[in-house]
């Protein structure tokens, strides 16, 4: 038997599966703030008509309650009566996909802020007494896939900032939306059947302050929309042309046209000066752009298959992210160089794109894979901040010019190109000005002669030579790899785990990709890891285990490692062996000058001043060397 007085002080109760069809009458809620009950069984909130609670046998009303959480509570078909929730600001409804009918004295609710009634699939209407929810700012309705129409009376709704009916089947709007002055984001389309006349005429009918013509302009109501700083068209089956009075929503920060049939965009779009985010991807009639506004940051327009003419891209000098992929472009303009704030490019599966001009300095990402007649890209040696640049299947890309003047130290993936020139691998990395990791991904089968230690296999072992004055720089590993059939997918890329049995010490380097492709041709991973990575775990002497594994089905066939070094500042030396300043130091495992790569050797090398080391022209001269001979 349940106390009367259980639960009275309770401010929040939150019981997620709860395994009750209801809550028991006798439960003392009269002190709740907040009822969440997400993931629960429940069939109906209270049983019976009323809310009831446990007060001297009498009905009370729950004064306090303010947030209800049912979300996902599959079998509940009906919303309570709210007649006795007047504090109520929160209902969220969000899953309940057998949930066919909401009270109507949610009307009454005059303090409902939010109302999230997402991905209700039964639902088939709201009740007409929702318009007045005057205090109401948001009403969620995606995914309402019954719901065909939003009551006329919705422009009374004077605090309403967020109406989201994306994925329901409103074909037509009421013409008093245009009365809400205080919406900021608004979200139709998504919905799958017929073209719809009425549908677009009716969408366009609510943008123009002036002219009678639905369908090429939009009566006045629409203006009103002042303070509209999202609009989403996605996927209405809007074709043809757009009205040119889009540019009167002055505001408007984000437009997305995605998935839509129209062949131009106004040239008014131009005169929204606070965009900043365009989506128009998989918009296949799109044949070019207009003038862009110079506040834009954001454009995607991939899959736009119809696009030629870009000349106009250099109006947006803000943009920051540019997604030009899987569309017919031959070439991009080459005023594109004077966007200078451009940071991520991604121009993937362009199967028309001969090459690239000078691109802007500060991208950080160049996405150019599947560019399949693409053979050369204009210098990269302006980019003084580019860490990734994606280049697989660029079958015939013969070099990428300026990579080895980079001050960074990109990742570079250049899988299943083929056609690489030899004079390219020569120059890959010739520019790095200090150490640092660097990984690149690209076909060859052997693992060059010159590395000192080279295994078949995943594994390998190697003894630390005897270090004298010298410190280790820093260290190449590599490794071939291939699937024993090619796969369309992406599987985790390379982790190379060093054990040093003499210290008892371990460590692992991976390289910071998203993944690599899966392919049964050979292909080799080379990375160049800086000292800092294993500072002080290496010493002359060291036995030292290495184990490199690759994402399924990939298998490493042979690995290799080189070390390389440079001797120790002038500095330490006199620190610690009493040598001056000027002194010369030997070295007995290697030898290096800026015009020769390092060499193992079995004997004392000469003598080598330490001033003329020059540490990163020593460590760049073997790995030119050593890519050469992929």
């Amino acid at each position: 038997m349940v106390k009367k007085d259980l639960f009275k002080e309770l401010r929040w109760l939150c019981w997620h599966e709860f395994p009750l069809s209801y809550l028991p009458n006798n439960f003392c809620l009269e002190n709740l703030v907040v009822l969440d009950l997400q993931y629960s069984i429940i069939s109906q909130v209270w049983k019976g008509s009323k809310v009831q609670v446990w007060k001297e046998s009498k009905l009370e009303v729950l004064e306090k309650l303010k947030v209800v959480n049912l979300d996902h509570c599959l079998n509940l078909t009906k919303t309570p009566d709210f007649l006795r929730l007047p504090s109520l600001e929160i209902l969220t409804l969000e899953g309940c996909t057998n949930l066919d009918e909401v009270h109507e004295s949610i009307g009454d609710l005059n303090n409902l802020l939010i109302l999230n009634l997402k991905d209700c699939k039964k639902l088939w209407g709201l009740p007409r007494s929702i318009w007045k929810l005057r205090s109401l700012q948001s009403l969620i309705l995606s995914g309402c896939s019954k719901i065909s129409e939003l009551p006329e009376e919705l422009g009374n709704m004077e605090s309403l900032t967020e109406l989201l009916a994306d994925g329901t089947a409103v074909r037509k709007l009421p013409i008093s939306i245009g009365l809400l002055r205080n919406l900021k984001s608004l979200s139709l389309g998504g919905w799958k059947g017929s073209q719809s006349k009425s549908w677009r005429s009716n969408i366009w009918s609510l943008v123009s302050p002036r002219s009678d013509n639905a369908i090429t302009s939009l009566p006045a109501s629409f203006s009103g929309l002042s303070s509209l700083t999202r609009l989403s068209l996605r996927d209405c089956n809007l074709s043809g042309m757009l009205p040119n009075d889009l540019g009167s929503l002055s505001s408007l920060q984000e437009l997305d046209l995605a998935f839509n049939n129209f062949c131009n965009l106004p040239a008014s779009i131009s005169h929204l000066p606070q965009l900043q985010s365009l989506w128009l991807q998989n918009c296949t009639k799109l044949g070019s752009l207009p003038e862009l506004p110079s506040s834009l940051r954001y454009l995607e327009a991939n899959g736009c298959t119809s696009m030629e003419n870009l000349s106009n891209l250099a109006s947006a000098s803000s943009l920051q992210r540019l997604d030009l992929s899987q569309n017919n472009i031959c070439s991009l303009p080459a005023d594109i160089s004077g966007l200078s704030q451009l940071q991520i490019l991604t121009l993937r599966n362009c199967p028309r794109l001969q090459s690239l001009p000078m691109l802007p300095s500060n991208i950080m990402a160049l996405d150019a894979e599947g560019c399949i007649v693409m053979e050369r890209l204009a210098s990269l040696a302006n980019l003084k901040k580019l860490k990734s640049l994606f280049l697989n299947s660029c079958s015939k890309l013969i070099e990428v010019k300026g990579l080895e003047r980079l001050e960074t130290t990109p990742t570079v993936h250049m899988q299943m190109c083929n056609g690489l020139a030899s004079t390219f691998k020569d120059n890959l990395f010739q520019g790095m000005n200090e150490p640092g990791i660097i990984d690149t991904f690209l076909p060859g089968g052997d693992i060059p002669d010159r590395l000192s230690f080279r295994s078949a296999g995943s594994t390998l072992y190697f003894e630390v030579p005897q270090l004298s004055n010298h410190k280790i720089q820093g260290l190449i590993i590599c490794a071939v790899y291939a699937a024993d059939k090619e796969e369309d997918v992406i599987t985790e890329g390379p982790e190379a785990t060093f054990i040093n049995r003499t210290k008892g010490l371990d460590w692992k380097h991976s390289p910071k990709i998203n993944g690599i492709l899966v392919t049964n041709q050979d292909h080799m991973w080379v990375s160049n890891i800086a000292e800092a990575t294993f500072v002080d775990q290496l010493e002359g002497g060291d036995q030292v285990d290495v184990s490199i594994e690759m994402g399924d089905p990939i298998k490493v066939k042979k690995c290799g490692i080189h070390l390389f070094q440079v001797m120790s500042s002038p500095y330490d030396l006199g620190a610690e062996s009493g040598h001056k300043e000027d002194d010369t130091a030997g070295c007995s495992c290697c030898r290096f000058t800026e015009e020769q790569d390092l060499e193992w050797l079995t004997g004392p090398c000469p003598e080598m001043n330490s001033r003329e080391v020059n540490q990163s022209s020593f460590g760049n001269s073997f790995f030119r060397r050593f890519i050469r001979d992929i």
